[in-house]
């Protein structure tokens, strides 16, 4: 199955929304709309306009299948790679991005897509000057 990465645009909110919407249904966890996953119904607002990349995997038919995004900040206080808490949530210091959003949906698993995202986020970090990237899972 081939499938493209690009940039995502403000109209792919809803397809975004689906896709890791899927995976929360999959395993059960709770969707929550109003907080934790409003970042997914204004992609412009909270990753576009900040400068901040959100890439969005998709077939030849336009279907999307994939999500990544890359938030860019300022790096965090603290002695590298130590964990930090800041703002309540436990961080890593010297962190100046962070992997966000990765989400296959779970149709379209196991074909590279998942890695093909990451690569791309990488590769935008390096492009942005950034140096450490935090990721959890």
């Amino acid at each position: 199955m081939q499938f493209s990465i690009r940039m995502a645009q403000p109209e792919d909110s809803s397809e975004a929304v689906r896709v890791v919407r899927a995976v929360y249904d999959e395993y059960g966890f709770t969707w929550d709309s109003a907080d934790y996953h409003a970042d997914l119904y204004d992609l412009q607002s909270h990753y576009l306009d900040h400068g901040c990349p959100f890439f969005i995997a998709e077939l030849p038919d336009g279907g999307i299948v994939g999500t990544a995004a890359l938030d860019i900040f300022p790096a965090l206080p603290g002695v590298v790679g130590t964990l930090q808490e800041i703002d309540g949530r436990i961080r890593i210091a010297g962190a100046d991005c962070s992997m966000e959003r990765l989400y296959v949906d779970p149709a379209a698993r196991r074909l590279g897509i998942g890695r093909a995202l990451v690569e791309h986020l990488i590769k935008s970090g390096v492009e942005n000057g950034c140096k450490r990237m935090e990721i959890w899972s």
